[in-house]
């Protein structure tokens, strides 16, 4: 697997002079995570190929009429499409389930994860969870109405740190109301798959006791516990439709 960032020409360019089948993946931020999958896959002859993020491998995708092999396969995080749907014209394209590989992953070993906070703790995570749900709802209903929205935040930077609740300072700085009790439910109920990875993921190591225990040490945890899950088994299944076994 290359850690080569290359433009979206070089990629084309990379893979028209390739014989070897090729699963091109977003960034070399998930480089663990892809390195466990390509180990995962170790029975396929597969070149992983991250394209520098998902604007530049669905740009790729855009492209695909110029690239002359058959055996390449796209990946990507769902995002926002979560909740909008997902583009037509990007039906080919492997998606997360949820909102981005990390969520995939932290839903298939959330026990495990959650198991780590102390007990003391796991109340004022609950409600931290929720907090997080509120945030994240008003923040999507604002990008489906075309407004404004702000998901790239630390959740220290929307909650509370005495009550675990939504602060007083975001509420007033977004003019936040609960504009969509359906989407709040949802994402609560969901939260794995559907609060942001990355703040998730943040709010999980700030309730962790063992401060040793930050994100490769998690990957790390995930990756020893995951089961064999639907990503292996869609992988293979859709290399092998066209042609890759």
């Amino acid at each position: 697997m290359s850690k080569i960032e290359m433009t979206v020409e070089e990629i084309i360019a990379y893979l028209n002079h390739s014989t070897i089948p090729t699963l091109l993946v977003e960034g070399k931020d998930d480089f663990r995570i892809y390195r466990w999958l390509e180990e995962k896959l170790e029975d396929l002859e597969l070149d992983i190929l991250p394209c520098g993020g998902r604007n530049s491998l669905l740009e790729v995708y855009e492209e695909k009429h110029a690239i002359r092999k058959e055996d390449v396969l796209f990946f990507a995080d769902l995002d926002l499409w979560l909740f909008s749907g997902v583009p037509e014209e990007y039906s080919d394209v492997i998606f997360t389930k949820g909102y981005s590989i990390e969520n995939d992953l932290y839903s298939s070993a959330d026990e495990v994860l959650e198991s780590l906070i102390d007990e003391s703790k796991v109340t004022a995570y609950r409600k931290a969870v929720d907090g997080l749900s509120k945030w994240c709802a008003f923040e999507v209903n604002e990008h489906l109405n075309s407004n404004p929205y702000m998901l790239d935040v630390s959740p220290k930077g929307v909650l509370d740190k005495r009550t675990y609740d939504l602060s007083s300072s975001y509420i007033s700085r977004r003019d936040y109301a609960l504009n969509n009790d359906e989407l709040y439910q949802d994402i609560k109920n969901n939260y794995a798959l559907k609060i942001r990875g990355k703040n998730l993921l943040a709010l999980w190591e700030w309730f962790v006791e063992d401060k040793s225990l930050k994100r490769d040490a998690m990957f790390e945890i995930i990756i020893k516990h995951l089961p064999e899950n639907n990503y292996v088994r869609d992988f293979i299944q859709k290399m092998e439709q066209v042609g890759i076994k």
